[in-house]
């Protein structure tokens, strides 16, 4: 079985909104022939809010050797948390449900005013998060 997690992460207003999909590549082309039947889900998505826990001037964890990031301006703590989402129209009803994972991460200016360089190593996470049980 093939699997694949990519984490997608968007920034607006400094909050990181992330989604991670698992998929069965073997599972989908098993459920696309004829008279074939399957219980595994074909995919999986978990999606997470973060909160900002606290912006601090960066330290060593931050430097240019372990992160790529040309002087880091600012390194953050983050808690993800999961959320619940009313199935009949997709409206987030809840953005704390509980936490889920923690991340660090480190930012740091680019030549490009609108673009940051970004690191970022996960701390935590639940093992649920990551479809392992």
């Amino acid at each position: 079985m093939k699997s694949s997690q990519v984490l997608v992460l968007s920034t607006s207003g400094g909050t990181i909104i992330a989604a991670l999909t698992l998929s069965s590549m073997s599972g989908a082309i098993e459920d696309s022939i004829p008279g074939k039947t399957s219980s595994r889900p074909i995919e999986e998505i978990c999606v997470a809010r973060s909160f900002r826990e606290s912006r601090e001037m960066p330290s060593e964890f931050c430097s240019k050797l372990r992160t790529g990031v040309d002087e880091a301006k600012s390194e953050d703590h983050y808690t993800f948390r999961s959320i619940s989402i009313r199935a009949s129209d997709g409206k987030m009803i809840n953005n704390n449900v509980r936490a889920i994972g923690r991340l660090r991460a480190c930012f740091g200016s680019t030549n490009e005013p609108t673009l940051q360089n970004f690191y970022a190593r996960r701390l935590s996470w639940s093992r649920n998060f990551f479809g392992q049980g």
